[in-house]
């Protein structure tokens, strides 16, 4: 979905989810939505305000507000550039040289 150009920005996705179910339900969502997991509930990747907005009404279908704290949001790439990582930041690493990012 997300790709490079055509408007598109970053955009972290975090998350804390209190069902397992649910939990699923969202990393599989992130995935669907070609974000890139960056630690067990943060994603990262490319998405146009259409996308995001899309990803965002999918997510109230199902959350539990009173629950499950789910957060988007939007970075700019040069924030991208002056990110500290400690351990393997390949993802970060593509990001900042502006690639498209493809996670398996």
């Amino acid at each position: 979905m997300g790709g490079i150009g055509g408007g598109n920005i970053y955009w972290w996705i975090m998350y804390d989810i209190s069902s397992p179910k649910r939990l699923r339900k969202m990393a599989k969502l992130c995935r669907q939505h070609g974000l890139c997991r960056i630690q067990k509930s943060i994603y990262i990747g490319m998405l146009s305000q259409e996308e995001i907005m899309e990803l965002r009404e999918n997510i109230l279908k199902w959350m539990l507000a009173t629950e499950d704290r789910i957060m988007m949001i939007p970075a700019a790439h040069r924030s991208l550039r002056t990110a500290i990582t400690l351990g393997d930041d390949t993802v970060l690493r593509d990001a900042q040289e502006n690639k498209e990012v493809i996670c398996l």
